[in-house]
């Protein structure tokens, strides 16, 4: 680990490009099914946001691994046509990868990753869908169970 940052900070330091390249990928993809009214964009589209969301569980990004399973969630429904209002759907669709962005290079800065950072913009997917808001306690035991907490057993009373 980099001394002194944070274990996602010391991942995340090193991914940040790909990731970055890969949001801007899965946004260009999304403009393009926008512009021809293809499906096959947001194929692309919800493949290229699986492996963000497999890099972000893989270095324990709890927060934005839960962010971008709901942007891939929507992707799926708009991919499905399960989906409303597919105008709003697409407006949350496109803030919530800019704001990934925006929140991936604020823990680089050195902020703590906090899921409950994300919930207004995590509600905002889900109603997208048509699924039920998140609590903050919901929100709160993701973030820990992606915690790597490693408990000891017990000492044998001697």
């Amino acid at each position: 680990m980099i001394s002194g940052l944070p274990h996602t900070l010391n991942g995340l330091h090193w991914l940040q490009g790909p990731l970055e390249a890969s949001l801007a990928r899965v946004r260009a993809t999304v403009e393009r099914h926008l512009e021809s009214g293809e499906r096959a964009p947001l194929l692309d589209a919800t493949e290229e946001l699986r492996q963000v969301r497999g890099t972000l569980a893989m270095i324990q990004c709890a927060g934005g691994e839960l962010l971008a399973r709901e942007i891939l969630a929507l992707l799926q429904a708009l991919a499905q046509v399960r989906v409303s209002s597919s105008e709003e759907a697409f407006a949350a669709l496109s803030g919530a990868t800019l704001q990934l962005s925006d929140y991936l290079e604020l823990l680089c800065l050195g902020q703590r990753d906090h899921a409950l950072v994300l919930q207004p913009l995590i509600n905002e997917l889900r109603l997208a869908r048509g699924r039920p808001l998140r609590t903050e306690a919901e929100l709160f035991a993701a973030q820990i169970q992606a915690l790597p907490i490693i408990l000891s057993p017990p000492s044998p009373a001697t």
